[in-house]
């Protein structure tokens, strides 16, 4: 005879509904933490993807649309990361990226990422921390963060338009703890000390 039948039937019904609750509670951890979980891995492997290919670009194989421009280092916040293309809604999604304000990202480059995803780092970033960028031809720029700003979303895109020559902007949104659409603009503005070859 089976155990469970064993227990009088007042027993086993509180058996029974103690199962369903504990079924029904795991189902509903698994529907809530399950989006966010898949999109934390999800962010993973595009970020494994993404140095995959910087490292394939590093060793001289031709890039392709999607591979990044640039590496991004921060040692001061531990921030390590690729840089993409012009800043479409599909590439921030996936990684920080040149801005499409900047005419000449070559010389004057501005990276946009968002603050949740990638950038919430730089809200311990001070004056004076070096910032590396190194290009596709493996040749490292150095900068120093200059100055650290709070502006209005049209400022920060006339700060991104209108970028001096030999410096680097890093710009997202702010605060970094909002809920919802960030109301400003954090702004670094770097400037040049020098390359490492």
């Amino acid at each position: 005879m089976n155990r469970f039948m064993r227990y009088p039937v007042k027993i086993r019904f509180k058996l029974l509904v103690l199962l369903a609750v504990m079924l029904i509670c795991a189902l509903a951890g698994v529907a809530m933490l399950g989006p966010p979980l898949y999109r934390v891995a999800k962010r993973h492997l595009r970020l494994r993807h993404a140095r995959a290919q910087w490292k394939e670009v590093l060793r001289g194989e031709k890039p392709t649309p999607e591979s990044p421009l640039c590496n991004l280092v921060i040692p001061a916040v531990d921030l390590d990361l690729p840089v993409l293309g012009i800043s479409s809604k599909s590439n921030l999604a996936r990684l920080p990226c040149a801005s499409a304000l900047c005419l000449d990202f070559e010389r004057m480059p501005v990276i946009v990422a968002h603050r949740d995803l990638h950038f919430r780092l730089l809200q311990d970033l001070k004056i004076g921390d070096r910032v590396y960028l190194t290009r596709r031809n493996g040749e490292q720029e150095v900068y120093r963060v200059l100055r650290l700003h709070v502006v209005l979303p049209d400022v920060a895109a006339s700060m991104a338009a209108n970028v001096q020559e030999g410096s680097l902007t890093l710009i997202t949104c702010y605060p970094f703890r909002y809920v919802g659409p960030a109301p400003e603009r954090f702004v670094v503005a770097c400037d040049h000390f020098g390359v490492r070859p």
